[in-house]
């Protein structure tokens, strides 16, 4: 915990899943922390950053729905990339879960942004992460520039999405458009595919707090 930084509300919500599906806590809790650390060496984030997010995905289950070991990291991932926080996801998921708010940001967004988007595969994509990346690819399909907005189109933009407009800026920055979802699934899949052993993920965990007491946090 102390290595990763997850909130005692994660962890207790961890324990809950393993019990109902008939794991053992303690299995869980090591692929979890094996995922962070993995993910965070492929992508230059520390397995305190990844830890966090993890954390918050967790915590907002009951939203954002019970996520694998490898989907959360892959989106905790994602989430480092970009400079996303879980609230932003959840703002995803409450326009495009529902089908009538779906179909009228989808409406919004072809029309004011010329960008081509599908209602029905908006609400059907389950992770809010590929409903990001849908609407990204969208808005540079549509050949269109952040930068070059107004603060008016922001406004309009964020909402539609279901951002905060920071975040919407994030997303669709220019210097982000390497970042890819279905980079960070194929990352994560590997990184399950070469689970760490315990003993080897408790060593690296046990670097990360010595880190984090010599810089004084």
């Amino acid at each position: 915990n102390k290595g990763l930084g997850m909130s005692n509300a994660a962890l207790v919500e961890m324990t809950r899943q393993a019990q109902n599906a008939g794991q053992d806590v303690g299995d869980m809790l090591t692929a979890t922390a094996s995922m962070a650390i993995q993910m965070g060496d492929k992508f230059g984030i520390s397995a305190k950053t990844m830890g966090k997010n993890m954390s918050a995905l967790t915590e907002n289950f009951d939203k954002l729905g019970k996520m694998s070991t490898k989907q959360l990291g892959a989106t905790a991932a994602y989430m480092a990339k970009l400079g996303l926080e879980a609230q932003d996801l959840l703002g995803v998921v409450d326009k495009f879960d529902n089908f009538e708010t779906a179909a009228d940001s989808v409406s919004h967004l072809n029309q004011a942004f010329g960008m081509q988007l599908d209602a029905m595969e908006m609400m059907n994509a389950e992770n809010p992460a590929e409903r990001i990346d849908m609407m990204r690819n969208a808005f540079h399909e549509a050949g269109k520039s952040v930068e070059d907005m107004t603060r008016q189109e922001k406004a309009l933009m964020a909402e539609q999405m279901g951002l905060s407009v920071s975040a919407m800026e994030n997303v669709l920055a220019q210097e982000n458009m390497g970042v890819a979802y279905e980079d960070m699934e194929a990352g994560a899949e590997e990184a399950e595919d070469n689970k760490m052993s315990e003993v080897d993920v408790m060593k690296e965990l046990a670097k990360s707090v010595k880190q984090l007491t010599k810089s004084g946090e």
